[in-house]
């Protein structure tokens, strides 16, 4: 009977080393952090009007229906203050640290712009951006965002645009438009 309790007592030792040991490998394992797969340094590829938008342009008051193109209006703001040698190749980059800047394809050459915010549960894109020649910062949404094939596209409501582009942009010289935006991933 004392062999049968002490190879139990062993059987019951060995189990729980075992168990305590699994447990104990299982913990240490490092978990690689999950990276957002909205940071990343983007282009915009396209923009268009949801809605009617007139702009004075050169003192003549223009119209442009609903779907069309806005790039050269939204990218115009967007990239105000970009660092680059040559303004064709500014990109917006979102650093892990939630950090927005303002950077240069092909070249070295960022500046801090901003911040942004990830409302993934509301597909929800913040980007809180400092425009040169506006006194406060700007927050655009991107809103029901999707992420496809390198693209990240959604709407943005409200994105400020000179009424009139021959005038200083301020706060009497803003006008609020809906956009819907397209951005590509640059590799």
């Amino acid at each position: 009977m004392l062999k049968s309790n002490h190879t139990l007592m062993y059987t019951k030792t060995a189990l729980i080393i075992l168990v305590i040991s699994v447990f104990l490998g299982s913990c240490s394992e490092d978990e690689e952090p999950t990276v957002n797969p909205l940071v990343g340094t983007y282009t915009v590829s396209s923009a268009t009007f949801i809605n009617e938008t007139t702009i004075i342009i050169d003192g003549n008051e223009t119209t442009f229906p609903a779907g069309s193109d806005a790039v050269a209006f939204f990218t115009s703001l967007l990239y105000i203050g970009s660092p680059c040698q040559d303004p064709t190749k500014s990109a917006i980059t979102l650093k892990e640290s939630n950090e927005l800047f303002l950077s240069c394809i092909g070249e070295d050459t960022e500046e801090k712009s901003g911040t942004w915010v990830d409302k993934s549960s509301e597909k929800e894109l913040q980007l809180i951006v400092s425009i040169t020649g506006i006194s406060f910062p700007i927050t655009i949404t991107l809103q029901d965002y999707v992420i496809t094939d390198g693209k990240l596209s959604g709407q943005i409501s409200n994105f400020p645009m000179p009424k009139d582009t021959g005038k200083p942009i301020d706060q009497n010289n803003l006008q609020f438009v809906d956009i819907n935006a397209e951005f590509s991933t640059v590799e």
